[in-house]
């Protein structure tokens, strides 16, 4: 990485997103691998949380947070959430039975829980994440510039996080 200043461009509203994902403890129905190999968010399980991910817009960008660990990315929406089943690869390929995506098993069903309950679905958007610092960037609860809401999806308009977050991926939102 080096240490020019990348420019990114923001279009709409610049984003909190919550991965969904919890370390070291937690869930493994979402995996940050996935999302980042195959260039997409998801959240869903509940109708609140699909609400939220279809807040986001084609060219808006998202600050992806990870609990437990923090802000592991910057990604660019490139096309707006949409049913699980009904999303789609570059290649035409669906999510099913590719490698790190969690199609869970009799009880849960991983990421395809709930696939034909439109109101509770997985919602994924595609995302064009950035190549940045891969180390993520833990904000202490109570630090000056910690941002880190329940939703799973938030305006992101805390000057103090959008700075320390710009500092740390060596980036400029404009």
């Amino acid at each position: 990485m080096s240490d020019k200043i990348l420019t990114i461009p923001v279009k709409g509203k610049l984003w909190f997103a919550n991965l969904g994902t919890v370390v070291p403890s937690g869930s493994t129905r979402r995996r940050w691998k996935a999302c980042k190999e195959y260039g997409f968010i998801s959240a869903g399980q509940t109708p609140l949380d699909v609400k939220y991910i279809c807040k986001l817009s084609v060219d808006e960008v998202i600050c992806a947070y990870e609990n437990g660990t923090g802000f592991k990315a910057i990604g660019l929406v490139k096309e707006r959430a949409m049913p699980i089943l009904q999303f789609k690869l570059d290649n035409g390929k669906t999510l099913h039975n590719l490698p790190y995506i969690n199609m869970g098993d009799n009880n849960d069903r991983g990421l395809f829980r709930n696939a034909n309950d439109l109101t509770k679905c997985e919602y994924v958007a595609r995302v064009h994440w950035y190549d940045l610092n891969p180390n993520p960037l833990w904000l202490p609860k109570g630090s000056k510039g910690f941002y880190a809401p329940r939703n799973t999806v938030a305006d992101l308009k805390y000057k103090d996080t959008k700075e320390r977050i710009e500092r740390h991926f060596k980036i400029k939102f404009v």
